[in-house]
């Protein structure tokens, strides 16, 4: 399961990064719900911070349709995977790479 979470979370910050296309602007306009979520995280955990990010998806079909096939790429982010390290980097992490994200416009997209 924590490899799990780690796929999810890489999948889905790389998709951010790379401004993928399944994001709409309504889809990319909603990732700052995303963030405000994760900033109310309890636990650190990347089991929480994958959950998250994918309860978020379940508001945005496409998002998760295309995560889903992310997640069986390899990817090359510094994800913290030594816990005492990760406390709260990752979700730390996460936010950061989506507030970066939310400065831009939403990707070019024909939908």
């Amino acid at each position: 399961m924590m490899q799990e979470s780690i796929d999810t979370i890489l999948a889905f910050v790389t998709m951010i990064k790379e401004r993928d296309s399944a994001f709409s602007a309504k889809d990319w306009q909603g990732l700052s719900q995303l963030a405000q979520s994760l900033e109310k995280l309890n636990k650190e955990e990347n089991f929480a911070i994958a959950n998250t990010i994918l309860d978020w998806c379940d508001e945005h079909p496409n998002i998760r349709h295309a995560l889903k096939e992310a997640c069986h790429k390899s990817f090359s982010i510094d994800l913290v995977t030594n816990k005492e390290e990760q406390i709260d980097n990752n979700k730390l992490l996460v936010r950061q790479i989506i507030q970066e994200a939310l400065k831009q416009p939403p990707p070019n997209y024909n939908h």
